[in-house]
């Protein structure tokens, strides 16, 4: 299956209460300093009113999570991020080009620069 979200996509999440259905792509974060995970919900388990476990799948993985999930078999509320409602395709690439390729990022911030000791000999004449 084909990926519905590539990298440098911008995600817009919510986070609230309602249990993820089967079929919501959620992003979910192991550890504070883990890179989040954007993943489908693939099973659910419902643990009370407001309480429930989730198993998630990576579109393009032939296989669920559960290797991700260190010594867990199920995610918790607290390892999910939030659910994704709404996404712009690419527009973060922007930032991926700036802070992967040191080249490109000295060459803006040097256009800047001098935009800005033009623009800014312009208005003292």
């Amino acid at each position: 299956m084909e990926p519905g979200y590539y990298r440098g996509d911008i995600l817009f999440l919510t986070n609230y209460d309602k249990i993820p259905e089967l079929g919501d792509i959620v992003v979910y974060q192991m550890r504070k300093d883990d890179i989040p995970i954007v993943h489908r919900v693939i099973a659910v388990q419902k643990k009370g009113a407001d309480d429930f476990a989730v198993l998630t799948k990576g579109d393009n993985n032939e296989v669920d999570d559960r290797a991700i999930y260190r010594d867990k078999l199920w995610l918790t509320k607290k390892e999910i991020v939030g659910r994704v409602r709404a996404s712009i395709p690419y527009l973060g690439m922007a930032t991926i080009i700036l802070t992967e390729n040191q080249y490109v990022k000295f060459t803006v911030l040097g256009i800047a620069i001098v935009l800005i000791l033009v623009t800014r000999g312009k208005e003292e004449s």
